[in-house]
């Protein structure tokens, strides 16, 4: 193994004494320029180019424009992600909530009824989009429970801006219903959290997402970090590429699938009846992975006659 120290400077390296003339002075880190923008540290890995700030122009003032204390935040949690997809696909996740009612129980979601009947306004901004979605006298998702305590029913907001061409600003929280939280978000009590999201495209295929989140008035080992943290992992783990070739597999099975998994497929069985894939009275999830299997023994390439899963004729019902 190779080690540095803290200036670059080679330390040590694996059988450098057995080879002539290696001079440990020769094989140091380069240098890379880093700057200090919005409290957060950038790598320019280029060795020409203007500064940020000359670039960026006035959007650290606008982060302070928008986000009152943004000087006083502490992200508790920052972590990048290798996502395979358009980079848009952030954007459209993260600007429409309706999944909420139906995924992430655990944490931010559940209780579908409530987010059906928040209220929505929207707002089209200089750089993009905005819009503030209240959830009155709404139950509190269990990441609100284990960091604020609540035992009733919370006033509930959630606040995001879109800043093209990349970047959401998210600002969510709730107080006890009927405590003036709509009229006053800020005021003492109750949860909020602030969140950064950055796209950086990759190829047309594929991008890199960064966050940074921090939770008022709470620090960096308190409960809020350990109870919001996991919504971020468990949302993007499940997406990542180890290789271009996965990718591929993966985007012909989603394909070929959507015909089959997410549909239901009636054919007759031995017994006269119908069942999902053909196979009856199997629990659903068990019948989707069968008919899924069926579909990835059919694609190109994994020892099928070309064109089998094209000929298989497949009639849609219900929803």
């Amino acid at each position: 193994a190779w080690s540095y120290d803290l200036d670059g400077r080679l330390k040590a390296a694996g059988n450098a004494d057995a080879v002539a003339g290696f001079d440990h002075g020769e094989f140091g880190l380069a240098e890379v320029r880093t700057e200090l923008f919005a409290n957060m540290v950038f790598v320019h890995l280029g060795a020409e180019g203007p500064p940020l700030a000359e670039l960026a122009g006035d959007l650290a003032r606008d982060f302070r424009d928008r986000i009152p204390d943004f000087d006083d935040l502490v992200p508790f949690r920052r972590d990048r992600y290798d996502i395979a997809a358009n980079y848009m696909f952030m954007i459209d996740n993260l600007m429409d909530l309706t999944h909420l009612g139906y995924v992430h129980t655990s944490t931010i979601g559940g209780n579908p009824g409530e987010h059906d009947d928040a209220e929505l306004t929207t707002t089209r901004t200089e750089r993009g989009a905005r819009y503030v979605r209240w959830m009155m006298e709404s139950t509190p998702p269990p990441s609100f429970v284990k960091v604020a305590g609540f035992e009733g029913k919370v006033d509930r907001w959630q606040d995001f801006e879109y800043v093209a061409p990349a970047s959401v600003l998210q600002w969510g929280g709730g107080h006890d219903s009927g405590t003036g939280g709509r009229e006053n978000r800020e005021k003492p009590g109750g949860m909020a959290v602030r969140l950064f999201h950055h796209a950086t495209p990759a190829d047309a295929e594929n991008f890199h997402y960064f966050f940074s989140t921090a939770v008022r008035g709470q620090a960096l080992d308190s409960p809020a970090n350990t109870a919001s943290t996991p919504t971020f992992s468990k949302r993007f783990s499940r997406t990542r590429s180890s290789s271009r070739r996965s990718r591929k597999r993966s985007a012909r099975t989603r394909r070929a699938s959507s015909s089959c998994a997410a549909t239901t497929r009636r054919w007759p069985t031995a017994a006269g009846r119908s069942g999902r894939c053909g196979k009856p009275n199997l629990p659903p999830q068990r019948n989707d992975r069968d008919c899924l299997g069926r579909v990835q023994r059919r694609l190109p390439g994994s020892g099928s006659r070309p064109g089998a899963l094209r000929k298989r004729r497949v009639r849609r019902t219900g929803p």
